[in-house]
C-alpha cells in the first residue's frame, strides 16, 4: 500500500511540473519587462511587454492565459512584433509605454478582476 501511495505522489509531482506553459507555444515569446503594483491593499495590477515572431492569435490567447492573475487586479500583456521596434521597459502610470512605440503594438491581452479575458488585436489602429 504504502508503494502505491508513493507512486501515487511521484507522478502527481512530476506532472505539476511537466504540464504544458508558455515555452511550448508557437510564436517564440519573450518576455521583455514586467510590471506590478506595490498596492497590496488594493487591486493588483500587472503588465508585460512581450515580443512574438508572428501574428498567432489564438496562442497569444494562451500566453495570456498563462499569465499571473488575481482576482482582486488587472493583467494587461501587450504584444509587440520582435522584428519591429518594441519598448523594453513598462512605464508605471496610465499608458504603460511611450506613445511612439503604440503603432507597433501587434496585440494586447487584457484580464479583468471578473476573470474575464479579451484579446485585443491591434489596439490602436
Amino acid at each position: 500500500m504504502l508503494i502505491v501511495a508513493l507512486l501515487i505522489a511521484g507522478v502527481i509531482f512530476w506532472l505539476s511540473f511537466t504540464g504544458p506553459g508558455v515555452n511550448d507555444l508557437d510564436g517564440n515569446f519573450r518576455e521583455i519587462d514586467a510590471w506590478q503594483n506595490e498596492n497590496n491593499t488594493g487591486p493588483v495590477n500587472r503588465v508585460y511587454i512581450v515580443t512574438v515572431s508572428d501574428t498567432l492569435w489564438s496562442e497569444m490567447e494562451r500566453y495570456g492565459d498563462y499569465m499571473p492573475h488575481s482576482k482582486m487586479g488587472t493583467t494587461n500583456v501587450w504584444f509587440f512584433l520582435d522584428s519591429q521596434p518594441f519598448p523594453n521597459n513598462v512605464i508605471p502610470g496610465e499608458s504603460p509605454f511611450s506613445a511612439v512605440y503604440q503603432s507597433a503594438s501587434v496585440g494586447r491581452y487584457v484580464k479583468d478582476n471578473m476573470s474575464q479575458s479579451r484579446l485585443i488585436k491591434k489596439p490602436f489602429q
